[in-house]
C-alpha cells in the first residue's frame, strides 16, 4: 500500500505548428505511463488518459487517469516552461493505490480466532481510494455475510477498521 509521486523534467510533449507549440495529451500520456511502469511493484501500469483539445498555457493542470491493473488512479499533472524547448512535467496521484489482497489481509488480521477461515473481498487486486476515505469489505464465513468498512488514513496507504 503506497502513493507515488513524480517529477520529470525535460519531456518533449508539445506538437510544434510553425512558431506557436501546442498541447500533446498523447505526449502526456505515454509519459506518465513510462515513468510510472514498475513503481506499484507487481502491478502493470497500461495506460493513462489525459484530456484532450487544451490550449497550451504556462502551469497548466490538468487531471490524468493512469490504469494499473485495472484499477483507475487520478494523477494531478502541471506543465511548467511551456514555451522552452522540453516542458517540465509535474505529477502526483490524487489518491492511494491500495493492494487489495493487502487490505484483505489485514481486515482477516483484525478479526476474531473464531473467524480465522473468513474470506475478504476488498474490491478487485487494486484498490484506489482518497486520504480520508471509506473502503467498503466484505466478510464471508459460511453462509454468513458482514460488510466491513475499512478508512484510509494517510498517503502511505495506512489503514483501519471503521470510521
Amino acid at each position: 500500500m503506497r502513493r507515488v509521486g513524480l517529477a520529470a523534467a525535460g519531456l518533449l510533449l508539445l506538437a510544434a505548428c510553425g512558431e506557436s507549440p501546442s498541447y500533446d495529451a498523447a505526449a502526456v500520456e505515454d509519459h506518465l505511463v513510462e515513468s510510472q511502469a514498475g513503481t506499484f511493484g507487481d502491478a502493470e501500469v497500461t495506460g493513462a488518459s489525459c484530456p484532450e483539445d487544451r490550449e497550451l498555457e504556462e502551469g497548466m493542470r490538468l487531471t490524468c487517469t493512469l490504469t494499473v491493473d485495472g484499477a483507475k488512479l487520478p494523477y494531478r499533472v502541471t506543465l511548467t516552461d511551456v514555451h522552452d524547448d522540453q516542458v517540465t512535467v509535474a505529477a502526483r496521484p490524487d489518491g492511494v493505490l491500495v493492494s487489495g489482497a493487502k487490505l484483505s489481509a489485514f481486515v482477516r488480521s483484525t478479526l476474531p480466532k473464531s473467524s480465522a477461515g473468513a474470506d475478504v473481498d476488498c474490491g478487485g487486486a487494486y484498490v484506489v481510494a482518497p486520504v480520508g476515505t471509506k473502503v467498503d469489505c466484505m466478510l464471508v464465513l459460511g453462509s454468513q455475510e458482514k460488510p466491513i468498512t475499512v478508512k484510509v488514513l494517510d498517503d502511505a496507504g495506512r489503514v483501519t477498521i471503521g470510521s
